[in-house]
C-alpha cells in the first residue's frame, strides 16, 4: 500500500490540495481528518499527537497533509511518496502578515491604535516561529530536536545543508507561483481527480512597502537561499 506525505507549508496555497487530494482516499485514510480529531488545529501542527496516534490508526492511514516537518516521515517508518509547495519567502510572509493584519482589524482597540502591517513586523517579526526563515526549518529540523514546526531555530551551515539534503529527497516539489502544474503532475504520476474547490485561506491584499519586503528579504536571508536552491532543483527535474 502507497502511503502519501504532503509536508503542508503555512501560506503556499496547500490547504486547497490537500483538500482536493482528499477525495480520492476515504473517510479515515488521512490525517488530520475532522471525522476523528477532536482538535482539528492542534492535529494540524502537533509532533507529538501525530507519533502518538495508536498502531491501528496509522495502518489505516494513506495520506498525512498536516504542518509537520520533514523529520516526522522518518519517525513515522518512512517509505512516504512525498509532496510540498515552497513559496519565496517575502510573499509567503507577506501573505501571513496580511491574514493576521485582517484579523485584527476586527479588534475595535487594534483599530484605534492605528496599526498597519509595517508595525506589525516591527512588533515581533524577527522573533516570530512563522515568520523567520520559516520553509528551511520545515527541512532543517531532525528527530532530536523534538519541536514542532512553528518553533523557532537558528539554521546554520550544517543544518542548511540537512535541508537541502531532505529537500532531495521530496518526490514533487510545487513552487506557489506554478500550482497548477504542481497539481497537474501529481494527479498524472499518482493517477488522483483533483476535483475544483474554492480557494481556503486566501489572505486579503493589503499594499505594502518595498521598504518592508526588503527588510524581510534580509531577515529571511537563509530562506531565500534554500527557496532559491528548490527553484534550481526543480528546474533540473523537469528540464527548464
Amino acid at each position: 500500500m502507497t502511503r502519501y506525505f504532503f509536508i503542508h507549508i503555512m501560506r503556499t496555497g496547500g490547504r486547497t490540495f490537500s483538500r482536493q487530494v482528499e477525495h480520492n482516499f476515504p473517510r479515515g485514510s488521512y490525517f488530520p481528518d475532522a471525522d476523528h480529531e477532536a482538535d482539528l488545529v492542534r492535529a494540524n501542527i502537533s509532533v507529538g499527537d501525530l507519533l502518538a496516534l495508536p498502531a491501528e490508526r496509522r495502518a489505516s492511514l494513506r495520506l498525512y497533509s498536516g504542518h509537520f516537518p520533514f523529520y516526522v516521515t522518518d519517525e513515522l517508518g518512512g517509505g512516504f511518496v512525498m509532496m510540498t509547495i515552497l513559496r519565496h519567502p517575502v510573499a509567503r510572509t507577506i501573505s501571513h502578515l496580511q491574514t493576521r493584519h485582517s484579523v485584527l482589524m476586527q479588534r475595535p482597540s487594534f483599530v484605534e491604535r492605528g496599526l498597519s502591517i509595517e508595525d506589525l513586523y516591527a512588533i515581533d517579526g524577527m522573533g516570530n516561529g512563522l515568520l523567520r526563515d520559516f520553509q528551511v526549518r520545515q527541512f532543517a529540523l531532525t528527530g532530536d530536536d523534538r519541536l514542532r514546526s512553528i518553533d523557532p531555530l537558528e539554521v546554520d551551515d550544517a543544518r542548511f545543508e540537512t535541508a537541502i539534503a531532505n529537500l532531495a529527497r521530496v518526490d514533487v516539489i510545487g513552487l506557489q507561483e506554478q500550482t497548477e502544474r504542481f497539481k497537474a503532475e501529481v494527479a498524472e504520476r499518482f493517477g488522483w481527480t483533483l476535483p475544483p474547490i474554492d480557494d481556503v485561506h486566501v489572505s486579503p491584499r493589503v499594499e505594502v512597502s518595498e521598504s518592508l519586503r526588503a527588510r524581510i528579504a534580509e531577515d529571511n536571508a537563509t530562506d531565500v537561499r534554500f527557496y532559491e536552491h528548490a527553484l534550481e532543483l526543480v528546474r533540473a527535474r523537469t528540464g527548464d
